[in-house]
């Protein structure tokens, strides 16, 4: 660490990382797309560009230290005297916010850098070396040697983002990283003398952020980025004679209506502030649908567990009584852009995560199911006050009718107390506690109506635990604020055929009962399922979220072994060991294989092997669907049983 480049190059890096570090934090913090004030950090940039690039002007000796090479020209260095100082500071910040403009999801910008680091790798290590110039007869710049260490580590650093974010992105690279790479690539430039270079390679940048070879027309609503909310938005844009194209500058003097990201694009993406600061209006898919087609009726489901099977079973109840013209998508299934349109009488039953809330604008649903709130997606949120603040956007005033509530849960009370008082709003709570006179309860596992038993749920075997009487009850709620008779949807919900990975019995080994639970990505839903049994041989791990497993903790007179896969396989395991059996397997395979064994050789009756991770796929797998596909093959079923559900349970 005795090269004074090197020190001059760490400088840069971490003080470009701490200036994006500050404007990320901000935004984070602040839960604003809004971060480091725009003068504030173009001053920060200025300064600290101007004198490390003053630094490395006293480390070269002439002719480099005011010199320009020409690219394709040998033994040139053009002197521009002072000027050099100025045109070394305009590098190095234009690389930084180049790279800054580039970055997007899933790697936009990592790919890029890469390249233009490889490049200047290979430069580095020739002009560093006196026999390479005096062979190639271009300028030898002493010390730029290491420069080439640098940009190998960026490379490689480059591979790592890249694997580790494989779709679906988990991480962005954000300010701190886009910032801090860019203005590195940009003073190994001008260290090497070959500023121009990076301008031509640097194109990759341009190619890269530009918008598509359509244009940008009248009224376009960009879809940012390349995914397959974006993909449907332009596809059903183009349907409807409106322009759409995939791009980055927003203004409005270019004629664009609306960016349409992504929910899973955070709302402190460069291409969302950019909107937001032009005055384009930023909107979701669900947010589209809603103003294309405002006539037919809305029936907005969320919550943090339980959306997906409620969404269905509404779209099951509906059907089932007689109702016409009813399309079930949003989170779940169909994106909502690719559902068939409906007429006026018609109805769309949408699961809503707290991703598309956040990007609803006007929507307004004339029936909002809100079922539980626990805490997730606070990566995304940053505090569990503003995950709460997106769920509440289900109950938005406006043409909203009914509000149904699930109360068995702190926060979801106090929402359900809070709209209590709403005039021309009927508040149905939903409980699953005990008996209630008022709304829709569950006891005992019979189903009631303002204290009016309907049906009795236990006799209902795809909607096995009071979980899913909790969900059950929520879509009885919903469907019956849409007039629909109670005797017709009683028999429909015992008919209810279930969803696939939620509690869904693939079949049996030796007589035990395998049971696919992959959409169990948080504890609170994993805690829910173990309840339904009395001697579980527990799969559990992936990629943990915030709150551990503490939610597990009740549950623990249930578990005879757990078998712990993924990124959570030591977390868990420092909370499990000591109090439950614990095995380590790694990976899905192996817990599997371990399972059935120890479920084969000690299990008595009530035995049951249970897939519920409690945690995300994001660690093996592309999601929860190929994570429950991947168990289904592993297990050696003694028969497969279509459509057959986990065995009803009365806790």
């Amino acid at each position: 660490m005795t090269n004074p480049l090197i020190w001059a190059l760490l400088v840069i890096t971490i003080g470009f990382g701490a200036i994006g570090f500050t404007d990320d934090a901000m935004k984070l913090l602040n839960r604003s797309h809004r971060g480091l004030n725009i003068r504030i950090k173009v001053a920060a940039e200025l300064v600290l560009a101007l004198g490390v690039v003053f630094w490395v002007t006293m480390i070269l000796e002439a002719p480099l230290d005011h010199g320009l090479a020409l690219p394709f020209v040998k033994s040139l260095l053009i002197d521009i005297g002072w000027f050099s100082v100025p045109f070394a500071v305009f590098v190095v910040i234009g690389s930084s916010n180049a790279v800054n403009l580039t970055d997007g999801l899933d790697g936009l910008a990592i790919v890029p850098i890469m390249v233009a680091a490889a490049c200047f790798a290979l430069i580095a290590y020739v002009v560093g070396n006196s026999v390479f110039t005096d062979y190639l007869q271009v300028h030898h710049v002493p010390g730029s040697g290491e420069l080439a260490v640098f940009c190998g580590a960026l490379v490689g650093a480059g591979l790592g983002f890249l694997w580790f974010n494989a779709p679906p992105a988990m991480v962005f690279m954000g300010d701190t990283g886009s910032l801090s790479t860019g203005a590195a690539l940009g003073l190994i430039a001008v260290m090497t003398k070959h500023e121009i270079v990076l301008a031509i390679v640097g194109g990759l940048f341009v190619l890269e952020a530009a918008p598509s070879p359509s244009g940008l027309g009248d009224r376009a609503a960009p879809a940012v980025p390349a995914c397959s909310v974006g993909t449907i938005c332009r596809r059903r844009a183009r349907r409807h004679g409106t322009k759409a194209s995939r791009c980055d500058p927003l203004a409005p003097e270019d004629g664009i209506a609306a960016l349409v990201p992504s929910p899973g694009v955070p709302l402190s993406h460069p291409a969302i502030v950019a909107a937001h600061d032009s005055g384009v209006e930023v909107v979701g898919d669900i947010e589209l649908l809603w103003r294309t087609l405002p006539e037919p009726r809305y029936i907005g489901v969320t919550g943090t567990n339980g959306k997906s099977t409620t969404t269905a079973l509404i779209g099951h109840l509906l059907r089932s009584a007689g109702a016409r013209h009813v399309r079930v998508g949003g989170n779940l299934g169909t994106a909502a852009l690719d559902l068939a349109p409906v007429p006026g009488d018609g109805t769309f039953v949408l699961e809503l995560s707290s991703y598309q809330l956040d990007l609803t604008v006007e929507t307004t649903f004339d029936i909002g199911v809100l079922l539980n709130v626990a805490p997730d997606h606070l990566d995304r949120h940053g505090t569990m006050a503003a995950y709460v603040d997106a769920k509440r956007q289900i109950f938005r005033p406006g043409r909203l009718g009914t509000a149904v509530i699930g109360i068995d849960d702190p926060i979801s009370r106090v929402v359900h107390e809070s709209l209590r008082e709403r005039a021309q709003l009927q508040v149905v709570p939903v409980t699953v506690a005990a008996r209630s006179r008022r709304g829709v309860s569950v006891a005992k596992g019979i189903l009631h109506e303002n204290g009016k038993a309907v049906c009795d749920l236990s006799q209902a075997a795809a909607l096995p635990g009071t979980h899913n009487w909790q969900n059950a009850a929520a879509a009885f709620a919903a469907a019956r604020a849409c007039g629909l008779p109670p005797d017709r949807l009683a028999q429909a919900l015992l008919d209810f055929p279930g969803l696939p990975h939620r509690m869904e019995k693939i079949g049996s080994v030796g007589g035990i009962p395998v049971i696919n639970d992959s959409k169990a990505t948080n504890a609170e839903a994993a805690a829910r399922a173990i309840a339904c049994f009395e001697n579980v041989y527990w799969i559990a791990g992936g990629r943990p979220k915030e709150g551990g497993i503490d939610a597990i903790a009740p549950v623990f007179p249930h578990i005879a072994h757990v078998f712990l896969i993924g990124e959570a396989e030591e977390r868990f395991a420092a909370t499990l060991e000591g109090q439950l059996p614990v095995t380590r397997c790694g990976t899905l395979d192996r817990a599997v294989a371990a399972a059935l064994d120890a479920a084969c050789q000690n299990g008595r009756e009530g035995t049951v092997v249970l897939f519920s991770p409690a945690c995300a796929s994001f660690d093996q797998f592309r999601d929860f669907e190929q994570r429950g596909d991947r168990f289904r093959a592993l297990v050696p079923v003694d028969r497969v049983v279509a459509g057959e559900e986990a065995k009803t349970c009365t806790r």
